[in-house]
């Protein structure tokens, strides 16, 4: 039995930084592909954008809103998956790559950058830290792409994080600068400091190649 221990940068109403440290306990490892099925990626073949496809109300075209990597207080070097289009400074980050079961993003030309993806618990933004000179620390081995399934409504492939692709909500941050801001959340909990829980809507995030 083992513990990873998280520090995550919460955001609270009025914008200073709260911490909260989860405790992530696993038996054995098991894959972020488990269940699935058996067409799934840990390693993906083409770079790939992200898209929130809301799956509760009409989309306003067939893929979804398109995600970037935005920060998530002020200038930090920490990140997590947003919409692009409420976000007042772009981070200019939109492009992916799976490798091994680690999300990365790449610029927006291709080139790799150094990064390290944070554990995803419930309740949680999907996290990454920024680290300079290529010097980063190990990335959670959280992520899997399930391939597209036409037949069954699902046109493009999807991502899911712990084994899991069903549970993802876009939800208000609470953030002094820009406040519309929607970050993707796996499993939102209530009487969170991070973002408006009532503001939340369920959506896939699907996987569009470059």
């Amino acid at each position: 039995m083992f513990h990873i221990m998280l520090s995550l940068m919460l955001l609270s109403l009025d914008g200073s930084s709260t911490f909260a440290t989860v405790t992530l306990e696993a038996r054995q490892t098991v894959s972020p592909c488990a269940g699935l099925g058996n067409n799934t990626w840990s390693i993906t073949p083409y770079n790939f954008t992200l898209a929130a496809y809301n799956i509760t109300l009409p989309n306003a075209n067939v893929s979804g809103v398109p995600l970037i990597y935005a920060p998530v207080q002020g200038f930090t070097p920490t990140v997590a998956i947003a919409t692009s289009d409420s976000f007042l400074a772009e981070s200019g980050l939109q492009l992916n790559y799976l490798y091994n079961n680690t999300l990365n993003p790449r610029e927006s030309n291709g080139s790799s950058i150094a990064v390290s993806g944070n554990p995803v618990a419930q309740g949680m933004s999907l996290q990454f830290l920024l680290e300079s000179h290529g010097n980063t620390s190990s990335s959670a081995q959280i992520y899997c792409v399930k391939d597209a399934e036409p037949n069954d409504g699902y046109p493009y492939p999807i991502l899911a994080v712990n084994g899991d692709a069903d549970n993802f909500s876009l939800c208000l941050g609470l953030f002094p600068l820009a406040t519309d801001v929607s970050y993707v959340i796996y499993r939102p909990i209530q009487n969170t400091s991070g973002y408006i829980y009532d503001s939340c809507y369920s959506v896939r995030l699907n996987v569009l190649w470059e």
